[in-house]
């Protein structure tokens, strides 16, 4: 366990955190950009808007970094969230609210570990079991209220995801913000945090190292599970409403969030910090754009061009890097 603690050398860290800086300072551009083309871009209450979305795919991308790192991919996030909604919005419509909040957590909790699960005990591929599971539960979501969306609840449901704390920040920020903090905690200082490096750097070295892979890619898919819920109940309160498509193409929006915060595709790259940056590099993108009136379909166009330019960056350095080896 001590080779796994010490496998990442001071110059690897010193690589990560310039990569940050570098993704901090394209943030910091963006933000100067829009804020001379939409004045009205640096307000406190648009910036407030632009968290309050980010927290909604930020907190999946947490787990996404996660099941990165680990040289996996999660394509069921969107689906699973859509299904988790539709769970709470059928409970919280009878006014159960922490039934609901419990039981969407939950079952989405429970989607994660059967991915995982899967995933470990049968070696299939990451893509291709989120990819059913993707399919399956969209369909599932569907099945809960025959695809009708399920609104009428009560206002303490819609607090959690419409309220703010000392009428300023909003509660979604406060949990984004606090989770965020639990999973840099959990990835950079503890030792299920380096296991989960070491699958992803060389999963055969950290077996010979004494490290349970299977129940490692169990967990994190689990964990990554868990936080899709959590967020299923904010979108769900937020909007006040439980609709069977949402989540469309969110695990593509917390994916692009991870790749451009630095996480790599190849697994054993990726940190917390970075995918806060990510997300709200993508997150003040699509707010300007929208203060700018550009259309929709131009937004998705960009989002599929940030992945590639982020993938062609990560896939460049991994060759160098291995050049240098």
């Amino acid at each position: 366990m001590n080779n796994i603690a010490a496998g990442r050398t001071l110059k690897e860290k010193m690589s990560g955190v310039t990569s940050k800086m570098g993704t901090l300072l394209i943030l910091i551009g963006i933000i100067i950009l829009l804020s001379i083309l939409a004045p009205n871009f640096l307000s406190v209450n648009n910036f407030m808007n632009i968290i309050r979305q980010v927290a909604t795919t930020g907190i999946i991308a947490y787990g996404m970094v996660m099941v990165m790192i680990t040289g996996g991919i999660d394509l069921s996030a969107g689906s699973m969230l859509a299904f988790s909604c539709m769970v709470i919005a059928v409970f919280a419509e009878k006014g159960s609210t922490a039934t609901a909040v419990v039981l969407g957590i939950a079952v989405a909790t429970a989607c994660g570990l059967i991915n995982g699960f899967v995933i470990s005990a049968t070696g299939i591929p990451p893509f291709i079991m989120t990819l059913g599971m993707q399919l399956i539960l969209r369909g599932a979501a569907n099945l809960v209220t025959g695809g009708f969306t399920v609104t009428g609840f009560d206002n303490a449901f819609k607090e959690i995801g419409q309220g703010t704390i000392g009428g300023v920040i909003p509660i979604p920020v406060v949990i984004y913000v606090v989770l965020g903090i639990i999973m840099f905690l959990v990835l950079s200082k503890t030792v299920f945090g380096r296991k989960v490096f070491a699958i992803g750097g060389n999963e055969e070295a950290s077996r010979l190292c004494g490290v349970n892979a299977k129940r490692v890619k169990l967990a994190v898919y689990t964990i990554s599970a868990f936080l899709t819920g959590i967020s299923a109940v904010l979108i769900t309160s937020r909007t006040a409403a439980g609709n069977p498509s949402v989540g469309l193409n969110y695990e593509f929006d917390a994916i692009i969030a991870a790749v451009v915060g630095g996480t790599s595709l190849s697994g054993g790259v990726g940190s917390i910090p970075g995918c806060i940056i990510g997300a709200l590099i993508v997150g003040c993108i699509e707010a300007g754009l929208t203060m700018l009136g550009v259309s929709a379909y131009y937004k998705n166009i960009l989002k599929g061009v940030l992945i590639i330019a982020a993938v062609i960056i990560d896939v460049s350095k991994n060759k160098l890097a291995a050049k240098k080896a």
